[in-house]
Order: structure tokens, then C-alpha cells, then sequence
């Protein structure tokens, strides 16, 4: 108990505090990633739902032009 006498302890709780401090920031960089992934799927949800309308549109197109 020697090196806590002599002020490491406040050393370790400075090192605890830089701790929570990354783990806060981690849990934050996760998030954004997350939201990075939901942003993703509903731009490609997006991208095929006017593919499939695009693709219709031609059909329809080529019925009705005869």
C-alpha cells in the first residue's frame, strides 16, 4: 500500500478518469457507426426501390408503346 501512500493514487484515478473518457468516446464512435450502417441499408433500400420503378416503368412503357 506503500505506492498509494505516496500519491500514486491519485495517479490511478487519473488513469480511471482517462479511461471513462475513452470508454465514453468509444461507446460514441459506435454509435455513429451504427447510424453510418442504418444511413447505408436506407440509401440502398432507396437505390433498389427506383431500380424496381425504373425497371417497371420501362415494362409499362414497352406494353403501352404497341
Amino acid at each position: 500500500m506503500s505506492a498509494l501512500d505516496d500519491g500514486s493514487s491519485s495517479g490511478l484515478e487519473g488513469l480511471k478518469r482517462q479511461l471513462d473518457t475513452m470508454e465514453h468516446r468509444l461507446v460514441e464512435i459506435g454509435e455513429h457507426i451504427e447510424e453510418m450502417g442504418r444511413r447505408q441499408e436506407r440509401r440502398n433500400a432507396r437505390e433498389l426501390l427506383f431500380s424496381i420503378l425504373g425497371l417497371l416503368r420501362g415494362v409499362f412503357f414497352d406494353i403501352f408503346k404497341h
